[in-house]
C-alpha cells in the first residue's frame, strides 16, 4: 500500500472541502480525500494507474490537475501470501534483546504467531530463537489448515543458522508423531533440508535436500518449491536456483495432502511438544499455496527481501533486482 499526501486550502488560508481523485483514462471517481484544518489530505492506493486530481471547495471554482502515474512499490503482498511475515510486523516489549509479543501476519489472513519461551530483538530487528524450549506458534484452525488438502506449496524465508540440526519451520504432523510433518525447513549436516510428507497421518517423511553447503552465522534467502500433485520440489539460494527436480517425489507421494488440519501448532523454530529448538535468527517468512510462482515474482521475492534486509550483496550479479528494488 503507498499513498499521495497534499495540502489544499483557499485563497483566505481556509481549507477546501475535499479532493476527488479519479482514473485519467476512463474519468471514473476512484477516491476522495477530506482534508484536515490546516488542509493536509492524504489518499491510500494499492493499484498502479495514471491519476488526475481536483480540488473542490464551496464559492471557488474546482482546480483539476494530472495526470499522475500512482506506482505501487512491490511487495509480498501482492502475491497474496497465505502468511506473511516481516520485521516490521513484529511486536516487542522493548529495544535491542527485548522479548517478541507477537509476530504478525501481513496476508490478511490474521495468522499471528505468539512465543513461548525466550525470543528476543536483534540490533537489526531480527528475531533470536535461542535453544532449548523457544520458538513462536500459532494454534488456530486457520493456521493448521494451511497445507491441508493442496497439490502444491512454496516457502520463502530470510534465515540465519548458528548451529546444526536447526529447525525454522514446521507444520506438525500427528500427536505422538512429532518427527513427521507435513512441511518441515531445516538447517541439517550443513545443508537446508525440507521434510514433507503428503498425509499428517503418515510415519514416514520424504527429505529433500540443497546441493550448496551452508556456512553458519550468516543470513540467507532461500525458496522451497514443493509440489506434492506433480513430484517436483526445488531448492532457490539468494536468488539463483540451487536444486530443481521434476520427479523428486515418487509413487504415494504424489497427489495431494490429507484434507485434514494438523493436529499440532505450526511453530518457527522447533518441533512439536517439547522438542528442543536450536539457536537461529529469522528475518522474514513467506507461504503460499497451489500458485505456481512466476520466474519474475521468484525475482520480485529476493529483490524486494535482499533490499530490504541489507543482502543485496547476496544476489547474483546478473539478478535483476541487484542494484534497485521491485515496484
Amino acid at each position: 500500500m503507498s499513498a499521495i499526501t497534499g495540502r489544499a486550502k483557499k485563497y483566505d488560508g481556509s481549507k477546501i472541502d475535499y479532493v476527488l481523485l479519479f482514473d485519467w483514462e476512463t474519468g471514473n471517481c476512484i477516491g476522495k480525500a477530506i482534508p484536515d484544518a490546516s488542509g493536509l489530505w492524504s489518499f491510500p492506493y494499492s493499484n498502479t494507474i495514471k491519476v488526475g486530481i481536483t480540488y473542490v471547495a464551496d464559492g471557488c471554482e474546482p482546480i483539476t490537475h494530472g495526470a499522475y502515474d500512482f506506482v505501487v512499490s512491490w511487495s509480498p503482498k501482492l502475491i497474496e501470501p497465505k502468511l506473511y511475515l516481516d520485521t516490521d510486523s513484529a511486536e516487542w516489549s522493548g529495544g535491542t534483546g527485548s522479548d517478541i509479543t507477537a509476530w504478525h501476519d501481513l496476508s490478511g489472513n490474521q495468522s499471528d504467531f505468539l512465543r513461548t519461551g525466550s525470543v528476543t530483538r536483534t540490533e537489526d530487528d531480527g528475531l533470536s530463537i535461542l535453544s532449548g524450549n523457544n520458538c513462536l506458534y500459532n494454534n488456530t484452525d486457520k493456521a493448521k489448515r494451511m497445507l491441508s488438502g493442496v497439490g502444491k506449496a512454496w516457502l520463502f524465508m530470510v534465515v540465519k543458522p548458528k548451529i546444526d540440526n536447526t529447525t525454522f519451520f514446521h507444520v506438525t504432523d500427528t500427536s505422538g508423531q512429532r518427527y513427521q510433518a507435513r512441511l518441515a525447513i531445516q538447517f541439517l549436516n550443513n545443508k537446508f533440508v525440507s521434510l514433507s510428507s503428503k498425509n499428517s497421518r503418515t510415519t514416514a517423511n520424504d527429505n529433500f535436500s540443497s546441493s550448496s553447503t551452508i556456512a553458519a552465522d550468516s543470513y540467507y534467502m532461500i525458496l522451497l518449491e514443493h509440489e506434492w500433485s506433480t513430484g517436483r520440489v526445488a531448492w532457490h539460494i539468494n536468488g539463483a536456483v540451487d536444486r530443481d527436480v521434476a520427479s523428486h517425489l515418487q509413487g504415494s507421494s504424489i497427489g495431494t495432502t490429507d484434507s485434514t488440519e494438523a493436529d499440532n501448532s505450526v511453530f518457527l523454530g522447533q518441533y512439536a511438544s517439547s522438542d528442543s529448538s536450536a539457536a537461529h535468527e529469522q528475518k522474514m517468512l513467506v507461504l503460499g499455496t497451489n500458485e505456481t510462482l512466476t520466474q519474475d515474482n521468484i525475482d520480485k521475492l529476493f529483490g524486494y527481501a535482499a533490499h530490504k534486509h541489507g543482502l543485496t550483496d547476496k544476489l547474483p550479479s546478473g539478478h535483476p533486482y541487484k542494484t534497485v528494488a521491485p515496484t
